[in-house]
């Protein structure tokens, strides 16, 4: 059998296997009362999480999804349950997402489009077919696929909205405003502006961004839900595991403190919010726990000058070996028995990356 009839088989299967997902897919789509997908470039994580709160508020079994600090499933208690990915984002995972809806028993499904080019955009829109397509911003980023103008970028970011169905945007230049609502007007979707919020902040559990909020707001007021039960759903909602906070660290030394800086990719800011903890624990001995990502060992020559700064330092993962023969280091695998390597008034300072840590962070109680 040669190469081009290979092929030829390989192209049907493939084919056949894209008809079966998206036959499946549209009888699990049919089961949800609203599908909600989150677009923009900045803010998507939180509204996610904001509009996921407000519906649970009110009712519904909603699956939640973001992409930001670490991809994350938002189960419908509420809770942060990472995705693990055997491989780079892919545009299936929107496929997954319903499947896990289904699953879930759910009958709302709230996700953050991830993605970048344009023709994954197009693809996201299609899959997911959402009843509400909310657009946070379109300020310039990822320049290459998306141009370097909010006109642009707003273009791109268009092309995820589903046809006949409702789009609901954020704060926009006249330009970005104008070119989704030519978008909107040729596919027949109704494109809803949100005014500024104007919510009494207290009892959040985090300090949510306004612009946020208010198309969160804007979300509850087109599904006609109770504004009162969604602000109370919104208010339970949890901060971004991968959030700057000080936590209590473990049960057996309760006077220890982790300083959860795992999200700040980059040298620079990390550096930033050392010297943040440093100020505000002048007391404290400062102890590094390093979380190095097995997929990534080389990411650590990044921050090798930061890990060498400390007296101590703890490190879960892969290290170059030239750090591992010119410092001690102490190895650990599992982050549940960080615990056990201090005595009890130390400060820990975890920085390099979050990836494996999100349920281990999930249980830490805050330390306001």
């Amino acid at each position: 059998m040669n190469n081009i009839i290979l092929a030829g088989i390989a192209l049907v299967i493939l084919l056949s296997a894209m008809l079966a997902e998206n036959v499946i897919s549209r009888k699990r789509k049919a089961r949800l009362r609203v599908i909600v997908q989150v677009n923009g470039t900045r803010g998507k994580s939180e509204t996610v999480r904001l509009i996921h709160g407000a519906l649970k508020g009110n009712g519904f079994r909603v699956l939640g999804k973001t992409t930001g600090t670490v991809p994350l499933w938002i189960t419908p208690e509420g809770k942060h349950v990472e995705i693990i990915r055997r491989g780079p984002a892919n545009i299936q995972e929107q496929f997954l997402a319903l499947r896990k809806s289904w699953r879930d028993k759910c009958d709302a499904l709230v996700v953050e489009c991830m993605a970048i080019k344009p023709e994954m955009q197009l693809a996201s829109g299609r899959i997911l077919d959402a009843d509400i397509t909310v657009i946070t911003n379109t300020y310039p980023d990822h320049i290459e696929e998306m141009g370097n103008t909010e006109e642009e970028t707003a273009g791109v970011l268009s092309l995820s909205i589903a046809p006949g169905k409702t789009c609901i945007v954020g704060s926009l230049s006249p330009e970005a405003h104008e070119r989704i609502k030519k978008t909107c007007e040729k596919i027949e979707t109704e494109l809803i502006g949100a005014a500024p919020s104007k919510e009494d902040l207290s009892g959040f559990r985090f300090l949510p961004h306004n612009e946020n909020l208010s198309i969160a707001a804007k979300v509850v007021e087109l599904l006609g839900l109770d504004k009162s039960l969604a602000i109370e759903g919104m208010k339970e909602v949890q901060p971004d595991v991968g959030t700057f906070r000080y936590l209590m660290l473990g049960c057996k030394t309760r006077n220890a403190i982790l300083a959860n800086a795992f999200a700040a990719n980059d040298l620079h800011s990390t550096s930033l919010l050392l010297e943040k903890v440093k100020r505000d624990f002048p007391e404290k001995d400062i102890i590094g726990f390093f979380n190095s990502r097995d997929d990534r060992p080389d990411r650590a020559a990044i921050f090798e000058t930061m890990i060498r700064s400390f007296d101590r330092i703890i490190v879960r993962g892969p290290l170059p070996r030239r750090i591992l023969k010119s410092k001690s280091v102490e190895k650990l695998d599992d982050p549940s028995q960080l615990d056990s390597h201090l005595n009890g008034s130390e400060l820990v300072f975890g920085f390099g990356n979050i990836r494996g840590l999100v349920d281990w962070l999930n249980g830490m109680e805050e330390i306001s």
